[in-house]
C-alpha cells in the first residue's frame, strides 16, 4: 500500500516537474484557471480566426449569455519581445476581462527571426482599426510588454501624420 501511494506521489511529482519545465508561466496560468473554473462567465465565438497575408490568426471572447447590449471591445497584446509567445497561453486573461463585460481580442503577431521591422507593426495595425482608434471611450488597448508599445506608436503616428497633413492643407491655401 504504501509504495502505491509513494509511485503515486512520484508519478504527480513528476507530471508537475514536466509541466513548469515544458510549458510557459502563462500557459500554465490557462491550464490552472481553466481546471479551476475560470471559463464560467466567458465564451469564445472566434478561435484561430485569420487577419492578415501571413497567416497571422487571434482569437475573440465575450461575455458568455445572450448579447444584449454593445460592449467595449478590448484588445490583448500578449508580451514575448516579438520573439515568442501565443495568444492561447493568455486564455486566462482574455476570460478575466470577458467575464468583467469585454469583447476581448486576442492577436497572435508575427515573431523575429522569421521577420524583419516593421512587420509587426503592421500586424499590429491590421488588427486595430483607426476606428477603434477613434472610439477610445468604447474601446481599450492592453497588452503585457513590448507589443502594447506598438500600438502606441502607431497611435501617435497617426495623429502626427494627421497634424502634419492638416499644417500642409492650411498652408497651401487650397479650399475646395
Amino acid at each position: 500500500m504504501r509504495r502505491a501511494i509513494a509511485a503515486a506521489a512520484l508519478a504527480i511529482l513528476l507530471a508537475l516537474a514536466l509541466i513548469v519545465a515544458f510549458i510557459s508561466p502563462p500557459a500554465q496560468l490557462s491550464l490552472l484557471d481553466g481546471a479551476i473554473g475560470g471559463g464560467v462567465g466567458a465564451s469564445r465565438p472566434g478561435s484561430a480566426l485569420p487577419f492578415g497575408t501571413h497567416g497571422q490568426t487571434l482569437d475573440v471572447w465575450r461575455p458568455a449569455g445572450k448579447v444584449t447590449v454593445k460592449r467595449p471591445v478590448l484588445i490583448f497584446w500578449y508580451g514575448g519581445g516579438w520573439a515568442k509567445g501565443d495568444r492561447r497561453a493568455y486564455a486566462f486573461a482574455a476570460r478575466a476581462y470577458a467575464r468583467s463585460g469585454f469583447v476581448v481580442v486576442m492577436p497572435d503577431y508575427r515573431k523575429v527571426p522569421g521577420i524583419r521591422f516593421p512587420a509587426f507593426l503592421q500586424d499590429v495595425a491590421k488588427v486595430t482599426p483607426s476606428y477603434w482608434l477613434a472610439d477610445l471611450g468604447r474601446s481599450v488597448l492592453v497588452g503585457d510588454g513590448v507589443p502594447i508599445t506598438a500600438v502606441l506608436v502607431l497611435a501617435a503616428w497617426t495623429v502626427v501624420l494627421g497634424l502634419v497633413g492638416i499644417m500642409a492643407y492650411r498652408r497651401s491655401g487650397t479650399r475646395i
